[in-house]
């Protein structure tokens, strides 16, 4: 898709642990270490038995942490630990581990409850993503309603259902005519309505139209809004890259523009099905550092007396900001008696395994398992995840990452989501993109393209494909229709 931001490599400031056996603590100390990053020093990657404190019924357990390699940082790093536990890992300017163990207990296995398997839709969503930007190379001349035609027709032939329209680019802006206030209108097919146009066209064949929005990256209203925007520590903005413009999930200021703006949009385009929105991120590089807008660090301090930002408690605090934010759009959308939906890129490690959701809460804001669980008005009807084999691959150049990958991943996926009680509609997203990664850059052929798209027809979940432009200019609508 447009807009990448995924983190192929844990870094060493990823400030989760990745536990198995019993319950942890939801609590962690933050050590404190006045050593220099720039050391060259460094702690090797160790296997190391640490007693922990006495548990609940006075046990002292023997707990297992896997210490990767790191350079000193006062920064607790993410480990592996066995038999529960919850611990500071702090890589010294020495080159040594300091490890310190704080409380940990087992409390009486909690009831499973059974996974909340909704019935699958009457239809499996068939998606192709739509930007209509690239029109202007391959339609150039063209009106809106020629464009249309043409471009609802070939996706209809190829069994396409779903269109996922891209409504409102957060540079350029919308490509429908608005006068809601800090917005652009597109200057080009954005002032001819070709948002409208394909809208109509597709209802007109009968496929349903998803508007596809941001949640929080506005140039725009960046611009204009200074007290609005996600800042680092001392007020600095945070601008992960130069087309990026993020807003605050914390700032009561920008949630009520934004409530105004979905408003705008369907009531500009009443028709429409679904409004989703598209890739929202708030720690791009994981670092632990964003979101210190004033309203953050007052709401932090008042849920948290005393707590540091980058300790556990404030990893906690802005996910849930985030995901406080997610239910916010959901619930406007529903106000409008419309569809939401979300769409995202699930990071995935070398073996070909998911990352676990927790530690992407943690490191990035995003949280996939609160997203996909929401209830009542703030639902998530539609989580769109994105899988692609070819991204991994150029990543980690290993065989596992192939067109026949998806269904493993898949099914993991809905295992995991419908495990932790999601009644969402599941949907998986392909690409038939290049992407360029640490091993290699991987364009998949026409032919891995279609089995990618035959063996999503293996499965219950709906699909989403990016995208229309490119499938057109390597003539692979026949591929398409394998799904």
């Amino acid at each position: 898709m447009a807009l990448k931001t995924i983190i192929v490599t844990l870094l060493p400031v990823i400030l989760a642990l990745a536990l198995s056996g019993c319950t942890q603590s939801e609590s962690r100390s933050l050590a404190s270490d006045s050593e220099s990053l720039a050391s060259k020093a460094s702690c090797a990657f160790t296997t190391r038995s640490i007693p922990s404190a006495a548990n609940t019924e006075g046990k002292t357990q023997s707990c297992t942490a896997s210490l990767p390699v790191s350079k000193p940082s006062s920064i607790p790093v993410s480990a592996s630990v066995t038999n529960s536990g919850n611990y500071s890992l702090v890589c010294k300017s020495s080159g040594q581990w300091e490890v310190t163990p704080s409380a940990s207990y087992c409390p009486p296995p909690a009831l499973v409850v059974a996974p909340i398997t909704p019935p699958p839709p009457a239809e499996k969503s068939r998606g192709v993503r739509l930007d209509p930007a690239y029109f202007y190379s391959s339609h150039a001349g063209q009106s809106p309603s020629q464009i249309a035609t043409d471009v609802i027709s070939s996706l209809k032939n190829a069994r396409t259902n779903t269109i996922y329209l891209y409504a409102y680019n957060a540079i350029y802006g919308a490509y429908y005519p608005t006068t809601y206030a800090q917005t652009l209108v597109e200057p080009g097919y954005g002032l001819q309505n070709i948002f409208g146009a394909l809208l109509s066209e597709a209802h007109s064949q009968g496929l349903k139209v998803v508007a596809v929005v941001p949640l929080n990256n506005f140039k725009s209203v960046w611009q204009n809004n200074s007290a609005w925007r996600v800042k680092q520590a001392g007020g600095v903005d945070y601008v992960p890259y130069s087309d990026t413009y993020l807003l605050s999930a914390s700032s009561t200021e920008y949630k009520n523009w934004y409530t105004g703006f979905i408003n705008d949009l369907i009531a500009r385009n009443p028709s429409v099905d679904q409004v989703e929105a598209v890739e929202p991120t708030l720690d791009y590089f994981w670092s632990g550092i964003p979101d210190q807008n004033p309203a953050a660090l007052s709401a932090f301090s008042a849920q948290y007396p005393g707590a540091a930002v980058g300790s556990a408690s404030w990893l906690n605090f802005r996910a849930q900001e985030f995901l406080n934010l997610v239910a916010l759009f959901n619930q406007i959308v529903h106000a409008n008696n419309k569809e939401s939906g979300l769409v995202h890129t699930w990071t995935v490690k070398s073996d070909g395994s998911l990352m676990d959701a927790r530690v992407i809460r943690d490191s990035s804001g995003f949280d996939f398992v609160g997203v996909a669980t929401l209830t009542g008005t703030s639902k998530t009807d539609h989580m769109v995840s994105e899988f692609i084999w070819q991204q991994w691959f150029s990543e980690y150049a290993s065989i596992l990452f192939n067109p026949d990958w998806i269904t493993q991943v898949a099914a993991t996926y809905t295992n995991t989501l419908r495990a932790a009680g999601s009644s969402s509609d599941l949907i998986v997203h392909v690409e038939i993109s290049t992407f360029t990664g640490a091993k290699n850059t991987t364009t998949p052929t026409n032919s891995e393209f279609g089995q990618t798209l035959a063996n999503t027809a293996t499965l219950t979940n709906g699909v989403s494909v990016y995208d229309y432009n490119q499938i057109r200019t390597r003539s692979a609508f026949s591929e398409l229709s394998k799904w």
